[in-house]
């Protein structure tokens, strides 16, 4: 899975492909993060979105929710830059992927109590689905997780801090 002694022909392919996958799902995340954070009113915008998903119906504390209005943000932001340098490649990618997970089920639980909330994802843009939370928004984090789990199972990819931190600043040809 991503060892060396376990690749076939194909491995030092499949680390191309995580190439243009790892770029792409962490600007993803870094952009999320960015107008969470920097964007005037954004900490603001993202805080009102966690308090519309209604989660203190399920037990979270104001305290938890202000935490994850101020946690939220940073995570997405190490990660996604984690992601696209290709440092830790395998627990950026699980990380991004638990919060994807989690995002899911926020917007399972409010499609199944026909709430009607806007999304913060990308702070005031939205830029792949509508703003308000609908199953296209199941379907972009589900193709972010399918990515994230592709990035967690291969482990490597080409130019990256981790090849370059093992002596292979590029992917070998040969895999095998």
């Amino acid at each position: 899975m991503g060892d060396k002694d376990s690749c076939s022909a194909g491995c030092g392919m499949t680390r191309w492909i995580a190439l243009p996958v790892r770029v792409a799902l962490g600007g993803v995340f870094v952009f999320a993060a960015f107008n969470k954070l920097f964007i005037t009113n954004g900490p603001a915008l993202f805080n009102k979105s966690i308090h519309a998903f209604k989660l203190d119906e399920y037990g979270m504390t104001e305290g938890m929710m202000t935490l994850s209005t101020h946690l939220v943000p940073w995570v997405e932001l190490v990660a996604g830059l984690a992601l696209i340098l290709g440092f830790w490649l395998r627990a950026a990618a699980t990380i991004t992927g638990a919060m994807l997970v989690v995002f899911i089920a926020m917007y399972a639980s409010v499609l199944l109590r026909d709430l009607n909330v806007e999304c913060g994802c990308f702070g005031k843009l939205s830029p792949f689905c509508p703003k308000t939370v609908g199953s296209c928004h199941i379907l972009q984090n589900a193709t972010m997780l399918l990515m994230a789990g592709l990035l967690a199972w291969w482990g490597r990819s080409a130019i990256s801090v981790d090849g370059m931190l093992a002596g292979k600043a590029k992917a070998p040809a040969d895999a095998a």
